[in-house]
């Protein structure tokens, strides 16, 4: 309820009131209460949330008040028998309120319920302040005798056998097993196949076709309907249903549900088998019973997230917008398939009301054309009606099939008109998702790009220290993908973070030997009371000699522990589940025996001392559990100096020890020996840009190659160059560069070797060895193959597996050029629109692909006259190109040839009406087909991505003008002076030039680690050591007041302190000057201050 917050006073009390008061009236001591009384203790009240099987109360355990329902079913229970079911408005352990005594009870939440606690302390406060003491004892005196008539009246409902069935095929019918879901999956795919078979057999119904001709199909049919009459069973009889977090299971219940959320008449017209019972009478007339199958269609929206489910089940993590556009591209194909059919049924229909033209006989006596309707078993028909839905639907109308008569001219009309409204509603949705694909790591990158900058321009540190702070960034997005625990855990209800809490940290907890006298509810209040705290390699967790505050306990990671009398030695080495720091647990004397030192990326989570010590509180065992603590420490004390005295002892354990941790440390430092590059070294980014030149190379000759049969010299060698550059990258990688793993730089030879070989070695020697040089050596040239590919021509197509792996190498030129501050949007669009025309080269050599495989010159005559013109071509697009003058006779060059390949692409891919390259035979039918329902999607992409890059031209600008206009409707308003506007402009202007519009930029600085925080400190660490009242602090002191620091702006003209005020601030004047002037006049100026001066010292010492 988070909103209330944003309520006034009053409206927040009366939004309680209507949530609380009535459930809180309702308990019998409190029905002759007045209004204040019932104000008061809605305040006080808690309402938590709870989910199926949720313990609101243990057994054994004290309750903290008097437990009301407010929404839901709540269970008690003694053992595993029911003994009362409670609803909304029954309460529980009322004689809490007045009497502090565990229940022999467990209550349970049944499903998802709301809970209100009225806890006792702030009820016995409340009733003390507002009620006399006569009133206060009758209603102790109720809620007891409440309390007993509950314990012997409630035994009306269930007992243990209320329980969820759980053995033979009924544990299967749970809502969330995995055969419902797998089934879910099924009934889907069911209702997709009526999606699709459907319309096939309208395509068939004008002709009244037997059922002998799509035996396939109709049997496929028949057996989908013996699918969905076994699911309308189950559903009807067997499959347990969700209501409000319960799982009904009652076969009564689940028949009513069936009756109340399906539509009975409906379900039974879909599943009677009518076109089954036609085929003994009158079989060409069972196509069209079968469009009766057609009422169940709209049950598939019951199942549209099935698919999601079962990939969620299988921990197969998807990209919801992925998924999106998936559905997206899914309903476009239905809906063309559903119009192609139409539209081969209009033509059907046309012949049997004998129009003297349709399109069908137009598209097969078009003597540009080589389509035959019976190509491919028929298959050629659909394809060419489904290629003239989509091409009508996307606007790109080629015009190569048309309407011959009014029949079908009426419904091209309402199919254009259709798909004008459809398509931009796809398109529109496909660009929202695409420009959402991978948004965590895009905003990532904006930050870390933008955190790169400030580090660099404000803060002014080294490169190396900002390379630290970037790679904890990107350990962090390794480790968590951009979400923040604590922010996740705040929004689930307490119980859930209670269980997550336990998850997590249960058995780290258990095994710490002086918690074993801890009953099981104080120990989920030490999970609850521990704090999430990272460290990075090197930073010091706990010091030798300090006073410790906390206790850690290591989630993830490795630390080091050490002695000052051997610093040297590591005498322990800590992992995951171990815990130190316990002297943190006691008394303000005691002091840590070893320093921790996090050797690589630590998560930790502490538990401080005056946590602990709330949690202790009141409890009968808190003296022993701190016994235990220190008798522990004295244990481990004598036991670690034993192990120093060992070590001091016997020299070899010594030097054994220092070898094998400086082993260990070889891996986290750089060997200049060894000739190892850092993973953002800028001469690895210059070899990674060399190599991704090359792989462009490769993307776009490649398949020019293969397509247009060019071959020369100069190909072959620079071919040669490219492997050369392969082959020195694999060794390169093999043995010279450095990789992250986790945040920290592995830069040990052997460990890069074993990485290399683990992830990359295999890609690399399939996209690096010269097949296609074996195979001219050893195989002849197949001249026969689609036209005259080459066997090794194909084999060079391996090359194109590397070139994903460089596309990182574009982001990170961007970032060096937006160090330089240079501008990144044109060199965005360039790069956006360099891939959509590669790939529109890619689909042009695809396209002249069909037009060489099916080019035959054997037969073609060679005399002059009609004969020959351009018969080489025959049955291809080309020869139509040549017809219309497009290409000469001869078919022209490869670069004219190139040109009109890439004519019909490019437009294609983004939905330009050109129309005049259009496919001539069926395959070419199915290749177009396929790049137009891909161009959609690209088209989408062209949307979503330019309206990205034009919105994030200026991005940060304008959020910061829209803060600038909101504060000045709010002058406005208010009516304020006109000086005070021109004040507020200087300020919002100086603002922007200065911090970009931020008065406080290092907020990031809080969410660092310690060591990382003070590093970059450093410059207000300056202030302090230049200010001579701070000379006798230690470092540590000045290291604590300059994160106590904080950025202040103020604009020119403002008094920052006023003469005769109690001053709580001293100032430190990092930019900008001020003047010290008198208080009566203002107008004789003592001092000027300039950078580096500080003022007010006088508060910080009063």
């Amino acid at each position: 309820m988070k909103f209330l917050a944003d309520l006034p006073r009053t409206l927040q009390q009366q939004v309680t009131n209507f949530m609380c008061r009535d459930i809180i009236a309702s308990l019998p001591i409190l029905r002759n209460a007045n209004n204040a009384l019932l104000n008061a203790l809605v305040e006080c009240a808690e309402m938590n949330i709870y989910s199926p099987n949720d313990e609101i109360v243990k057994k054994g355990e004290k309750p903290r008040g008097t437990i009301l329902v407010a929404h839901g079913e709540v269970e008690v229970l003694k053992g595993d028998i029911v003994k009362r079911k409670m609803k909304r408005l029954d309460s529980f352990a009322e004689e809490c309120l007045f009497v502090d005594k565990p229940t022999p009870f467990t209550v349970r939440s049944k499903g998802f319920s709301e809970i209100i606690l009225i806890p006792s302390i702030l009820f016995q406060k409340i009733i003390a302040a507002q009620c006399e003491l006569k009133d206060i004892d009758e209603m102790r005196e109720k809620s007891i005798a409440i309390s007993k008539s509950t314990q012997k009246a409630n035994k009306m409902f269930g007992s243990a056998d209320d329980v969820t069935p759980s053995h033979g095929f009924l544990k299967h019918c749970h809502p969330n097993s995995f055969f419902r879901k797998l089934w879910g999956c099924l009934v889907f795919f069911g209702h997709i196949f009526y999606m699709i078979s459907i319309p096939l057999s309208l395509m068939k119904v004008v002709d009244n076709e037997p059922f002998n001709v799509t035996p396939v199909l109709l049997t496929l049919g028949y057996a989908v309907d013996a699918f969905f009459i076994v699911d309308t069973v189950f559903e009807v009889h067997y499959f347990m249903y969700m209501d409000e977090g319960l799982i009904v299971f009652n076969k009564d219940y689940i028949h009513k549900h069936y009756l109340r959320t399906r539509n009975v008449l409906q379900e039974t017209i879909g599943l009677l088998p009518f076109d089954l019972i036609i085929i003994f009478f009158e079989g060409r007339y069972c196509h069209y019973c079968r469009l009766l199958k057609l009422v169940r269609l709209p049950n598939i929206l019951l199942y549209t997230e099935s698919i999601g489910v079962m990939l969620s089940e299988l921990k197969v993590e998807v990209d919801l917008s992925f998924v999106r556009v998936i559905k997206l591209n899914l309903v476009m194909f239905l809906v063309c398939h559903w119009v192609g059919c139409c539209w081969y049924m209009m033509a059907r229909l046309s012949m049997r009301y004998r129009f003297d033209q349709n399109w069908i006989w137009s598209d097969e006596n078009n003597y540009l054309f080589t389509v035959k309707h019976s190509d491919f078993n028929g298959f050629s028909a659909y394809l060419r009606s489904v290629y003239w839905a989509i091409v009508s639907m996307s606007t790109v109308g080629y015009g190569d099939i048309l309407p011959k008569n009014i029949l079908e001219t009426t419904y091209a009309t309402v199919v254009i008109l259709f798909g004008g409204l459809l398509l931009p509603a796809v398109v529109g949705g496909l660009a929202a998702n695409m420009s959402n694909f991978r948004f965590a790591s895009k905003a990532f990158q904006k930050k870390l790009s933008k955190t790169r900058r400030y580090l660099l321009e404000r803060v002014e540190l080294g490169e190396d220290v900002i390379e630290t702070i970037l790679r904890y960034y990107n350990y962090n997005w390794s480790r968590r993908s951009g979400v923040v625990d604590q922010e996740i855990m705040n929004e689930l209800s307490t119980p859930l973070r209670t269980h997550v809490s336990l998850f997590i940290n249960e058995g780290t907890i258990s095994s710490v030997p002086y918690f074993t006298r801890c009953d099981d509810t104080m120990k989920q209040l030490i999970i609850l009371a521990l704090q999430h705290q990272q460290f990075i390699p090197s930073d010091i967790i706990v010091e030798e000699g300090d006073v410790g505050k906390e206790m850690f306990f290591l989630h993830r990671g490795e630390a080091i522990a050490t002695v000052s009398s051997m610093a040297t030695v590591p005498f322990r080495i800590l992992g995951s589940g171990d815990y130190f720091g316990e002297s943190g647990l006691l008394q303000m004397s005691t002091t840590n025996f070893e320093t921790v030192t996090a050797k690589t990326y630590c998560e930790c989570f502490s538990l401080s001392r005056h946590r602990f010590d709330d949690v202790l509180e009141g409890s009968s065992v808190a003296k022993d559990v701190k016994a235990d603590i220190a008798n522990f420490l004295l244990r481990s004390s004598i036991r670690s100096k034993r192990v120093l005295q060992n070590i001091s002892q016997r020299s070899k354990c010594t030097r054994l020890l220092v070898e094998s941790e400086l082993v260990k440390e070889s891996s986290s430092t750089i060997l200049k020996s060894a000739w190892v590059l850092l993973p953002s070294s800028p001469y690895y980014l210059t070899w990674n840009g060399v190599l991704f030149a090359a792989c462009i190379y490769n993307a776009w000759m490649i398949p020019f190659r293969l397509a247009f049969k060019t071959s020369s010299d100069s190909y072959v060698a620079i071919d040669w160059v490219v492997d050369i550059f392969f082959v020195l990258d694999m060794f390169v990688n093999y043995r010279c560069v450095g990789f992250t793993q986790d945040g920290e730089v592995i830069v040990d030879v052997e460990r890069i070797k074993r990485t290399y070989m683990l992830r990359r070695f295999k890609t690399d020697i399939l996209s690096s060895f010269p097949f296609d040089l074996i195979a001219s050596l050893f195989l002849p040239r197949v001249t026969s193959l689609a036209g005259g590919l080459y066997i090794g021509g194909i084999l060079r197509g391996l090359k194109l597996i590397r070139f994903p792996r460089y596309f990182y190498v574009v982001e990170k030129v961007f970032a060096v050029l937006q160090d330089k501050k240079v501008p990144l949007a044109p060199l965005r669009m360039v790069e956006f629109f360099g891939g959509v025309i590669l790939i529109a080269h890619l689909a042009a050599c695809g396209f002249f692909t069909f037009a060489r495989w099916n080019k035959n010159s054997s037969y073609c005559a060679r005399s002059e006259g009609i004969l020959s013109f351009g018969c080489q071509w025959d049955g291809t697009w080309i020869k139509r190109q040549i017809y219309n003058g497009k290409l000469p006779v001869d078919g022209g060059e490869v670069l004219q040839q190139y040109i009109r390949s890439f004519n019909w692409a490019l437009p294609t891919l983004v939905m330009v009406v050109i129309g005049d390259v259009v496919p001539t035979t069926s395959p070419e039918t199915l290749y177009v087909f396929l790049w137009i329902f891909v161009g959609v999607t690209i088209n989408a992409y062209i949307i979503g991505n330019v309206a990205n890059i034009i919105a994030n031209l200026e991005s940060e600008q304008n959020d910061f003008a829209t803060k600038v206009d909101e504060i000045k409707r709010y002058m406005f308003r208010h009516h304020l002076s006109y000086d005070m506007h021109s004040k507020v402009d200087d300020f919002t202007r100086y603002l922007w030039i200065a911090h970009n519009g931020s008065a406080n930029e290092d907020d990031f600085i809080t969410r660092l680690p310690h060591s990382l925080r003070r590093i970059t400190l450093q410059k207000r660490v300056k202030h302090i050591q230049n200010c001579p009242f701070f000379d006798f602090c230690s470092s540590e002191i000045v290291d604590a007041l300059s994160m106590c620091m904080r950025p202040l702006v103020f604009c020119a003209g403002h008094t920052i302190a006023h003469a005769g005020d109690m001053g709580q601030e001293m100032f430190f004047l990092e930019r900008g000057k001020v003047i010290v002037v008198s208080s009566d006049t203002q107008s004789t100026v003592f001092a000027t201050l300039d950078e580096g001066s500080y003022f007010g010292e006088t508060s910080v010492s009063s």
